[in-house]
This record gives C-alpha cells, sequence and structure tokens, in this order.
C-alpha cells in the first residue's frame, strides 16, 4: 500500500471508528418520531484555525456518533469564508443567530425557540483560553448562555473549561454552572491537574481528547494548485507553522533564531523543501519579516512561504501531503495526526496546554521545548524523525487509533442521552394520541 492509498485507508478507517459503537448498539425504528435537537454554540475567532476547524469537527463527530437527531449551530462569529466553507461540505446546516443580552435575555425569536426546544445544549470556548466566567460582558469568551440553560432548566454540555477564575464571585458563578451541566469534559491533563492543586470540584468532570481530531474536509484540488504555485507538487517537504502572538516580545527573537537555524539544517541535511504556513491571520506578518526574510538566499531558494492564512479544508490538504509538520498550535499538529504522519510540536512555557493535548494522547517524544533545546538539539530531532520515517508513522497511528476510540466511546454516552429524551418524547406522543383517541 502506497502513502497516499495509506492515507485515504486512514481518514475512512478512522470516521468507521467513530460511528462503529452507537452503530452497534442503534436499533432502527421507522415509525414517525420526534426528534431531539442539539444546539451547538461554538466559534469565536475567524482570525484562527484552531477555532475555525473546531466548528466542522464537532458537528462531523456528532453526525456520526448521536443518531436521529437535529443539529444546530449557534456561531460566536461568521463570515463568508466560514459559510462557504461550512455549505459546501454540509448540506443540512441550520443556523441560529442572536445572542443573550444584559438582561439575561435571547435578543431573537429563532434563539429564544431553538433555545427552548433543545435537548441538549452544547458548548465550547473552543482554542479561546480566556472565558468571561464573571457573566459581566467582560473579556472573554460569552457564558450568558450557559446562565440561560440553567435558569430554564434545558440540559447542556460544557467541552472545555478556559481559565479557572481566581476571584470568588467569579469561581462561584463558574462552579454552579459547571455542576450544573450534564456533561464536562476538560481537553488537557494540564486543566485536570490546575484543578487539583486548587482543591475545585467538579461532579461530572472528564478529560477528552481535542475534538479537532474529528475534522475530515479536504481541498485536494486547491491544495495541488497552490503547491504547484509553490514547486512543491508531489516533493517531500516540511512544514513549518510558527506563533507569534502571544508570546512574550523577549522570547520571540531567541524562538525565531531556532526555528530558522532548524529550516536551514533541515535543508542542507536532507535537500528537502520547506513551506511556512501560518495557522492565524496574526502570525501572517511576523513569520514573514522574521523567519522567512532573514533565511539566507542560498536557503531561500528551498523555502516557500504562504503570505496569507490559508482556511482549513485547504491547509488540511497541505499538511496530509507533507512529509512532516513542525509547528507551535494544535490544528496543524492534529490535522497531520489524524492522516497518519509524523509531527514536531514546539512548546514553549505559554502553550504548556496545548503541548499536554499532544501528549495525553501518547506523543510525548513529539513535543519538544523551544526554552530547554539548543538549535542543534531541535535539528538533530526533527532529522531523526525523517530517518525513522516509518517508527514516526506508527506513533501517529497509535494516538488517532487511541483518540478515535476515546471519542467514540464519550459522545456514545452523549447519543445514549439522546436516545433516552427520544424515547421520552415518543411515549409522550402516543400518551397524547391516545387521549385524543378516547
Amino acid at each position: 500500500m502506497n502513502i497516499s492509498e495509506r492515507r485515504r485507508f486512514i481518514k475512512q478507517s478512522f470516521g468507521f471508528a467513530l460511528s462503529l459503537p452507537t452503530l452497534m448498539s442503534f436499533k432502527i425504528n421507522f415509525q414517525e418520531v420526534t426528534y431531539p435537537k442539539i444546539l451547538f454554540r461554538v466559534g469565536w475567532n475567524n482570525n484562527d484555525n484552531n477555532e475555525l476547524a473546531l466548528i466542522p469537527a464537532l458537528y462531523r463527530i456528532a453526525q456520526k456518533t448521536i443518531l436521529r437527531t437535529e443539529f444546530y449551530l449557534w456561531l460566536g462569529n461568521s463570515d463568508e469564508k466560514l459559510m462557504e466553507m461550512l455549505n459546501k461540505n454540509f448540506t443540512t446546516l441550520k443556523m441560529v443567530t442572536g445572542e443573550i443580552d444584559d438582561s439575561g435575555q435571547p435578543t431573537t425569536d429563532e434563539l429564544k425557540k431553538v433555545l427552548s426546544e433543545s435537548d441538549l445544549f452544547f458548548y465550547t470556548p473552543g482554542s479561546s483560553t480566556e472565558v468571561d466566567w464573571t457573566g459581566e460582558s467582560k473579556d472573554g469568551v460569552e457564558t450568558r448562555s450557559l446562565q440561560y440553560c440553567l435558569d430554564n432548566g434545558i440540559s447542556y454540555a460544557l467541552l472545555g473549561l478556559g481559565n479557572i477564575p481566581d476571584e470568588q464571585e467569579s469561581l462561584d458563578r463558574f462552579l454552579k454552572i459547571a455542576n450544573g451541566a450534564e456533561f464536562v469534559y476538560s481537553t488537557s491533563s494540564t486543566t485536570d491537574k490546575l484543578l487539583k492543586d486548587k482543591n475545585i470540584k467538579i461532579s461530572k468532570i472528564q478529560t477528552a481528547p481535542n475534538p479537532l481530531f474529528g475534522f475530515d474536509l479536504r481541498d485536494d484540488t486547491q491544495s495541488r494548485k497552490v503547491l504547484k504555485e509553490y514547486y512543491l507538487l508531489d516533493k517531500d517537504f516540511l512544514t513549518v507553522d510558527f506563533k507569534a502572538h502571544g508570546i512574550p516580545s523577549e522570547k520571540l527573537k531567541e524562538y525565531s533564531r531556532k526555528v530558522i537555524e532548524l529550516i536551514i539544517r533541515w535543508i542542507k541535511e536532507t535537500d528537502k523543501n520547506v513551506l511556512l504556513l501560518p495557522n492565524n491571520e496574526v502570525d501572517v506578518d511576523y513569520t514573514v519579516k522574521n523567519i522567512y526574510d532573514p533565511i539566507p538566499e542560498e536557503i531561500k531558494a528551498k523555502v516557500a512561504i504562504s503570505k496569507e492564512r490559508l482556511m482549513p479544508d485547504l491547509a488540511a490538504s497541505i499538511y496530509e501531503k507533507s512529509r512532516i509538520v513542525c509547528g507551535m498550535t494544535l490544528f496543524p499538529s492534529i490535522t497531520s495526526i489524524n492522516s497518519g504522519n509524523p509531527v514536531m510540536f514546539l512548546s514553549t512555557v505559554n502553550l504548556g496546554t496545548r503541548a499536554k493535548t499532544i501528549e495525553d494522547i501518547g506523543l510525548k517524544n513529539s513535543i519538544q521545548d523551544l526554552d530547554s533545546r539548543s538549535e542543534e538539539e531541535l535539528a538533530e530531532v526533527l532529522l531523526e524523525i525523517d530517518d525513522k520515517y516509518l517508527n514516526s508513522i506508527i506513533e501517529s497511528d497509535k494516538a488517532r487509533e487511541y483518540v478515535g476510540r476515546k471519542l467514540a466511546d464519550q459522545f456514545d454516552e452523549i447519543n445514549r442521552f439522546i436516545n433516552k429524551i427520544a424515547n421520552k418524547k415518543e411515549n409522550e406522543k402516543k400518551k397524547e394520541k391516545k387521549k385524543k383517541g378516547k
């Protein structure tokens, strides 16, 4: 089986792994039923592919594991490119608009109606670490929607917690909301440790793999055009993602130097190309000026750079065609693992939680610390991954299989919860018919 055939098999088998546990226990009922509804609250930063990719990833996992259910999307932010990607890949999208205002009420009739009819409100702060646990429209992702569900008896699930508040009033509200949820998931053992260290107890909390592993959208046609433009089509190349946003300025110079040296050493030792592909809009200018421009001209001939952030489906197709992906953000790494490719995650103190996400799935050796590792040490690790390529693929495969099982198990719990609701509604509907028949 060649590499391209193998990758097609991996994509197919991952989707099958997600759906198998549920399909085995599902009994088809052709009678007329009232389908339960799930409303997803997601999507906060349209400049960040970690955030954008989570929307279709979560939606896809739900499609495969939570059966006979209507799904609604309530996006924190939206734009034309995002909607084009979603509509191209999902033909039955149901969108909801509106907000929860200062008085704690929905601002649109459609939002109020869908919330009242929802059997589960599924909320995630996504890649945002700052969450407004005060409920006062301060910095961070809104939580008024969670408060609305709590106040109105609407069942809700919480995927990710973001920052844990220190101020007592905010902490009390956080705990009230978290402990009122039907399901609570953290996506990193770092969060679990923080809760333990602060002696904070959340009754139903579980640790879940990052649902970005459910992302399966690809734009293969456009990716081939992009790679042809960069003279990378059908070539082995290293993709590099550099994160500048949120990193202290005093550290950026050091990190930039190490990544530049890493690129130089890679090209000199392997004679393979490099593609610089920013994952976030705000990192593009920095990558151009401080990573690409300083590379020596004789090396730069084998370095290509995207001077814009590509949409997740297009970027994912490029990661899939890369030999190795080396970067500082989750989406490139997770997508590569999901495609069966080796990764090298460059961690820093500021990226510790994200690094733990990779470590939690069994890929501790794929994480390299930019603070403690010299540029020579980093280069040696990257070259070893390239040299022992099949071993690295096997490690990625193991991680992908683990995540597939774990996500399937956890979403199957949600499916059982939804099935109970469906059965209850159907029984109520039967009782109503009997009353009318008398």
